[in-house]
């Protein structure tokens, strides 16, 4: 599945702070027996999204809500890709990570490919890229892990990268590239670009980045904590996103997000997350019905049906490689409903 794990594993002497690669393997090994037989007692479930474009890529909480658990289940034949959060960047080329749960083992035994998160939360990402013993040594810790893991690839989230790191970013990917082979997902997620300048000048090359990888951008939060009341992601905004993005990628390497959320300011707090299902009883008709998401009252906003129906569609028409959600329950069902995400075939879940 990922290519060189003979040398990776016979260097690989080194364990993180809360489980050792070998016990992990035997974890996934027991879950993988364990599963087997459920996966048959299951067989009325529907199974991921085959292989293929468009890519359906979700992302998921490192413990998802029972409401995240069951949204992810019942819409699985409209997803490929599953990104729980379970790795975390540490000093020294470590990680953090979380073991293989059940309920994953269980959508895996259903056909989704498994392509954790590797997170950055403490912004260490900066420091590490500019140490080449170090990101070498993460490549091949990473390459054990997702082995162990029965991970088709890995999502790379670092965020806030500072300028420094543009021309050594695409080198690790490179790097990393090598490690898992050339079968492996490696998806990196870079920030809404939306003028030349920052595009030629940023911290994050998409034009190299999206050699070795794959784009996820991250095409949300035009307004958020840090900001005024406002749409999360207008269709405007997305748009010129999509439009400056594919300037320096090519589109089979483009994955764009597309947000399911809302935002509730608070006074002086900044601003609270909520779900489709907290504030759509709250929003009119008419403001549901608007392209740039929905205002509810003097201090929220929310995506709408129709707001994330013409990013799906935009997508679409662009021929871009996929999409991806993040789920944490209570999205609106008619998300799931829209052509882009319609699993092949024409079953649609409900």
């Amino acid at each position: 599945m990922l290519g060189r794990n003979s040398r990776a594993v016979a260097i690989a002497k080194w364990h993180t702070l809360r489980v050792s690669l070998g016990v992990l393997a035997l974890l996934a090994t027991a879950l993988c027996a364990a599963t087997a037989g459920a996966s048959t007692a299951s067989s009325s479930l529907p199974s991921a999204r085959p292989a293929g474009a468009p890519i359906v890529l979700v992302l998921t909480a490192t413990h998802p809500t029972p409401a995240a658990l069951g949204s992810l289940s019942a819409h699985l034949s409209s997803i490929g890709m599953i990104s729980p959060g379970w790795l975390a960047l540490q000093a020294g080329g470590r990680f953090n990570y979380n073991a293989a749960d059940s309920f994953t083992a269980g959508l895996t035994a259903r056909g989704a490919r498994l392509v954790p998160v590797l997170a950055d939360p403490e912004h260490l990402a900066g420091e590490l890229l500019a140490n080449g013993p170090l990101r070498r040594r993460l490549a091949l810790r990473l390459s054990v892990a997702l082995h162990a893991l029965g991970a088709r690839g890995v999502v790379l989230d670092w965020r806030d990268l500072p300028p420094t790191a543009r021309s050594k970013y695409p080198v690790f990917v490179h790097e990393l590239r090598v490690e898992l082979g050339p079968q492996a997902q490696i998806i990196v997620t870079v920030p809404p670009v939306r003028t030349l300048i920052s595009l030629r000048k940023g911290a994050y090359d998409l034009r190299a980045l999206a050699r070795p990888a794959r784009l996820l951008v991250l095409a949300w939060n035009e307004h958020g904590p840090r900001s005024e009341p406002g749409p999360v992601a207008s269709l405007a905004f997305w748009k010129q996103t999509l439009r400056t993005v594919l300037r320096a990628a090519p589109r089979p390497r483009v994955l764009m997000g597309v947000p399911t959320w809302g935002w509730e300011w608070v006074a002086g707090a900044g601003a609270e997350q909520a779900t489709q299902a907290e504030l759509f009883p709250k929003a009119t008709q008419i403001a549901l019905s608007r392209p740039y998401g929905a205002r509810v009252g003097d201090r929220a906003w929310v995506e709408s049906d129709r707001s994330v129906q013409l990013k799906l569609l935009t997508a679409r028409q662009a021929h871009i490689a996929g999409v991806a959600l993040w789920v944490r329950g209570g999205e609106s069902s008619a998300t799931w409903r829209q052509p882009l995400l319609s699993p092949p075939g024409g079953t649609l879940s409900r």
